[in-house]
């Protein structure tokens, strides 16, 4: 997602940003660098948000973080022009929580950008792929030596328009 920001920074640029389960920042610091007017890094690791603290102020950016469960309260989604999140659907519980955020920003209005690489309990109805990678991981954590990534731009389909016709 973050190369997807950093070959496209159309996507953001000028859009309040919210990375729904930050991690490690990577995809928030690419947002913040391609001069995203706000980004917000969440996470329900306290450790994630840090590393995302010391990364962006190495860098010059600016980046604000979130410590909070956003499935717990989805409404902390509403109001953000662009909403990331990365790789999170790897738990059958949290899976459709996490899906009911996503649909909640999007039907509110924001580009909802997601990346999947190959998770168990990712479903990507309604979703539009827009780039793949092939990339390297570790085999002890994955058991494979690559995967691949997908990102995908959530879609919300309109109602058809009213016929003129009887």
């Amino acid at each position: 997602l973050a190369r997807v920001i950093l070959d496209d920074p159309a996507l953001v640029r000028g859009r309040t940003v919210l990375d729904f389960g930050a991690g490690g920042g990577v995809t928030s610091l690419a947002a913040a660098y391609v001069g995203a007017a706000s980004i917000t890094a969440n996470d329900i690791d306290g450790w994630s948000l840090t590393t995302i603290d010391i990364a962006s102020r190495g860098q010059g950016l600016e980046v604000t973080t979130l410590l909070d469960d956003i499935c717990a309260r989805p409404a902390l989604v509403d109001g953000y022009e662009v909403v990331l999140c990365s790789d999170l659907a790897y738990e059958r519980s949290e899976a459709p929580r996490q899906r009911a955020v996503l649909e909640r920003a999007a039907a509110g209005g924001a580009t909802v950008l997601v990346a999947d690489a190959g998770r168990t309990y990712f479903d990507g109805e309604g979703m539009s792929l827009i780039a793949s990678f092939v990339v390297g991981v570790p085999v002890d954590l994955e058991g494979v030596p690559e995967r691949e990534a997908r990102v995908y731009r959530r879609s919300i389909r309109m109602p058809p328009a009213p016929s003129d016709s009887p």
